[in-house]
């Protein structure tokens, strides 16, 4: 799925997501003006999003050339699988900051 499909077949989600913030934050009469002045503070106040790098969905790539065929085993062609990030829900930006997990091993000892 390319991302323009991608945006395609879910500009509802986005849509949902913003009006439901819209609804919460002000209540059921806000006007677009005050949308877009929410959306502007978010952006100013708010952290990117460390998932996704501030683009609001992540793209995986894989092969898509199709398998069966004899030169299947060693021809590569790209694909790109585009997902909207959940950390941030698609919108870029988090109001809270967010730092990776992470967690180490011990592999091995080496005299010291």
């Amino acid at each position: 799925m390319t991302k323009e499909e991608y945006f395609y077949h879910h500009p509802i989600d986005k849509t949902n997501q913003v009006l439901d913030t819209l609804i919460h934050s002000y209540g059921p009469s806000t006007t677009l003006k005050e949308a877009q002045e929410f959306y502007n503070k978010k952006k100013k106040i708010g952290y990117k999003c460390p998932k996704c790098g501030g683009k609001g969905y992540i793209v995986n790539e894989y092969n898509a050339y199709p398998s069966g065929l004899p030169d299947s085993g060693w021809v590569y062609k790209p694909g790109y699988d585009y997902q909207m990030c959940d950390l941030c829900k698609g919108d870029g930006y988090t109001l809270k900051e967010y730092k990776a997990k992470t967690e180490t091993k011990i592999i091995g000892y080496e005299e010291a």
